[in-house]
């Protein structure tokens, strides 16, 4: 009924519990402690005195056991369509020329992203950085291209779909 999301780091329920409250998919809450506790103590279900700290470490305990990374499944689900795309990310998303500087750039960032969503932590030796006169897309053009990094055939990742962050989300912000 729980289970870790490595990506979001954060408890999930994976179907809806039995007690009033949260439904399928949604984070654990303080308040579900209270619930499972309440749920737990009354005398027709398993009549248990616990308090809902106990009752959160529980379900922690049981969720890290099963663990799971939304972005991992959906990249290990994906098939290549055999039609190159890594090496016109820049150009094709920020405007940049594209060379064999530019094409090399874009594929090792988009590598590491993977590499790093893969292997939390992995080393990587270099920044892409972004500049341009104000007003010329480059913030679109980052959340667009962190939305098409992930693509299957030509629908790339909207926002609402569950596998990008709020953070990620707030790129088509300018301020962001």
């Amino acid at each position: 009924m729980y289970a870790l999301d490595a990506f979001a780091n954060e408890i999930r329920t994976t179907r809806a519990p039995p007690y009033a409250g949260s439904g399928s998919g949604e984070a654990l809450a303080d308040a579900d402690g209270t619930e499972i506790a309440a749920w737990m103590g009354h005398p027709y279900h398993y009549a248990l005195s616990i308090g809902s700290g106990m009752a959160l470490e529980a379900v922690e305990a049981v969720a890290r056991r099963r663990k799971y990374h939304p972005v991992v499944e959906y990249l290990d689900g994906l098939q290549w369509d055999g039609t190159a795309r890594l090496d016109h990310m820049l150009s094709d998303f920020f405007g940049c020329t594209h060379d064999e500087y530019t094409a090399a750039v874009g594929r090792s960032w988009l590598m590491s992203a993977v590499a790093r969503v893969r292997s939390p932590g992995c080393k990587v030796d270099f920044m892409v950085i972004l500049e341009g006169k104000q007003g010329r897309g480059n913030v679109h053009g980052r959340a667009h291209a962190l939305r098409a990094a992930v693509v299957r055939g030509d629908d790339a990742i909207a926002p609402g779909q569950g596998l990008l962050p709020d953070t990620l989300r707030a790129l088509d912000h300018r301020d962001s």
